[in-house]
C-alpha cells in the first residue's frame, strides 16, 4: 500500500532563502586532473564553469 505524496508548505525567513541563493556563487570546484575522459566522475566542462551557472528556479 502506498500513500500519495502531498505538498507541504515551507515557511523560511527571507534571510535564509537569500543565503541559500548566494551559496552557489561562493562555491568553487576542486581540481579535476586526469579526468579528461570522465573516468573518475562527470567532467567539469560538462557541468559548467562554476556552480553559479546552475539554473535557478
Amino acid at each position: 500500500m502506498t500513500t500519495p505524496l502531498e505538498p507541504v508548505p515551507l515557511h523560511a525567513p527571507d534571510e535564509v532563502l537569500d543565503d541559500l541563493r548566494r551559496r552557489p556563487a561562493m562555491t568553487g570546484w576542486t581540481p579535476d586532473p586526469g579526468n579528461d575522459d570522465g573516468r573518475y566522475r562527470v567532467r567539469r566542462d560538462w557541468t559548467g564553469a562554476s556552480p553559479c551557472t546552475w539554473p535557478r528556479t
